[in-house]
């Protein structure tokens, strides 16, 4: 069996602005005929698995529009892609802040030196923060979507593999690192990146 990492993209429309989060999960996947195929069950088991709680951590205005998956090493080829309900929008109540901030979730690694990443949620509601900074009742609901972030998943079809969430990284040498553990970060903030459909 071979162990590939998959980048999981997570499209949404928040206001009407595109917003993506990318997160990268390795698993064996021999046992799927195709790469689509692997790609389509992380799809179904991360919307299983942290699908209530990420939607639990957005704004009502924030709707999640598709995941999509696609390996990232041995040659990618096909995306698999599971498009949103109708109803997938997300769960926190209030007017959306005009501030441009974002709740950000850490993942970190146990390396040595540190790595880490951070995924930034798009949109927040005006009655989740004060002064930049989370309210406690906002910061718990982050707090368990974190819990589930850094869950390995058990996928459906292929022999069961479990896929775990890892930093991917292509330079200087192409690295997957396991993530341990997610955090939410008390504070928000701004992602100075343009965003386009992908």
């Amino acid at each position: 069996m071979s162990a590939n990492t998959y980048r999981l993209t997570i499209s949404y429309n928040s206001a009407g602005q595109f917003a993506q989060n990318v997160l990268h999960y390795r698993f064996e996947d021999g046992g799927f005929a195709t790469a689509i195929a692997a790609g389509n069950a992380l799809n179904d088991a991360f919307s299983l698995h942290c699908g209530t709680q990420l939607k639990n951590a957005l704004s009502l205005h924030t709707q999640l529009l598709s995941y999509k998956s696609r390996k990232a090493t041995g040659g990618g080829g096909f995306e698999a892609v599971k498009l949103g309900a109708g109803g997938d929008i997300g769960a926190r109540t209030g007017d959306l802040s005009a501030s441009g901030l974002a709740p950000i979730v850490r993942l970190l690694t146990n390396t040595v030196p540190p790595k880490s990443g951070r995924i930034f949620l798009p949109g927040v509601s005006d009655d989740d923060c004060t002064d930049g900074y989370c309210t406690a009742a906002f910061f718990t609901v982050l707090q368990g979507l974190a819990d589930v972030l850094d869950d390995p998943i058990t996928l459906v079809g292929g022999g069961a593999p479990v896929a775990t969430p890892v930093l991917f990284s292509r330079t200087p040498v192409i690295a997957s690192i396991t993530i341990s553990p997610a955090v939410p970060v008390s504070w928000l903030g701004t992602q100075r990146k343009r965003q386009r459909p992908a």
